[in-house]
């Protein structure tokens, strides 16, 4: 009696043998990729983020989060999906502005100069957008610190009941969102992983593609390259994640438009790739990752470089020039 009460409840449903069904094993992988627009990137991650995965951006403060969540959800309309993206701290119209420099080539500045420019920049979007395989963007403003996983769900099923299929969700960002009321997370950095698990879930339920940003620490200011313990808050952020991609830049990078994006993890492929100095140009929108090194290589190449400016300045000071 006593092993019988034990088996109430219980299925075998979840065991599966492993000879069992071997040809559904080997069926092609059912992976539904949705483009960053940024080529080389999208190799990486065999074609972009997946629906029922969520991506991270880790970066410091003021280095383009926003901007490069925006070019993510404007990619993934292009080609004909349809996305919802949540912001905290921007405007509406400075977030449409930043979708008008995509299609127009004209900085949200220059957008608003003159009457002219705001004509031109108005003929350029209308060239640049092809209806038939637009897909489309919803926008939606939160309150900061005042938002729970619960209302950005009551948001989205809304969207749906009114016939809004969603496959991607931008999010600016994780850290404005707080933890359920009620569900026992006393301390900040226990309610951070709640938070993250409670937005994967809901990739996976709602079956879309997830976009998110977390904060760097006061060491990812002045890294070169930010890492996973360069994360600000619950390391369980970077535990769930499925993609993380961190972006640093020196002040000379910042000057040049340039920065250091780095594939800190993922479940798709290859990660530890780095993409050096690569364009980053926040104001036009636009980015290009080219020259790849692996975590190891680019550390080889800062030591070989620390040495050989040892070398230079020693032999200065010894007037062997």
């Amino acid at each position: 009696m006593i092993e019988e009460s034990l088996q109430v409840g219980t299925s075998d449903d979840d065991i599966i043998d492993i000879f069992d069904d071997v040809d559904f094993a080997l069926d092609l992988d059912p992976r539904v990729p949705i483009p960053t627009g940024i080529d080389g990137l999208d190799d990486l991650l065999e074609g972009g983020l997946g629906k029922g995965e969520l991506g991270m951006i880790l970066a410091p403060t003021g280095v383009g989060k926003s901007t490069i969540l925006s070019k993510f959800a404007n990619s993934a309309a292009n080609t004909g999906h349809n996305v919802v993206q949540i912001f905290f701290e921007d405007t509406t119209q400075q977030i449409r502005q930043k979708h008008i420099t995509v299609w127009s080539e004209m900085s949200a500045k220059e957008q608003v100069k003159t009457e002219e420019n705001k004509a031109m920049a108005l003929e350029r979007y209308k060239e640049a957008i092809n209806r038939e395989t637009f897909g489309n963007i919803k926008f939606i403003k939160m309150q900061n610190g005042n938002t729970t996983v619960g209302d950005v769900k009551r948001k989205l099923l809304k969207l749906q009941s009114q016939g809004y299929k969603i496959d991607m969700v931008v999010l600016d960002y994780v850290d404005c969102l707080i933890a359920e009321r009620g569900r026992g997370f006393d301390e900040e950095w226990k309610g951070e992983g709640g938070i993250i698990r409670q937005l994967d879930a809901m990739c996976t339920d709602f079956d879309f593609a997830f976009w998110t940003a977390s904060q760097g620490n006061r060491g990812s200011i002045s890294a070169d390259i930010v890492n996973i313990d360069d994360m600000g808050g619950s390391i369980k952020k970077a535990q769930t994640a499925h993609i993380i991609l961190s972006i640093a830049k020196t002040l000379e990078q910042k000057e040049g438009k340039r920065a250091n994006l780095t594939l800190v993890k993922s479940r798709i492929g290859r990660d530890g790739v780095t993409f050096n100095n690569c364009l980053f140009d926040n104001e036009m929108m636009k980015f290009d990752v080219t020259e790849q090194d692996t975590l190891l290589g680019h550390q080889l190449k800062k030591q070989e470089s620390g040495l050989k400016r040892a070398a230079e300045v020693y032999k200065k000071s010894q007037g062997l020039e």
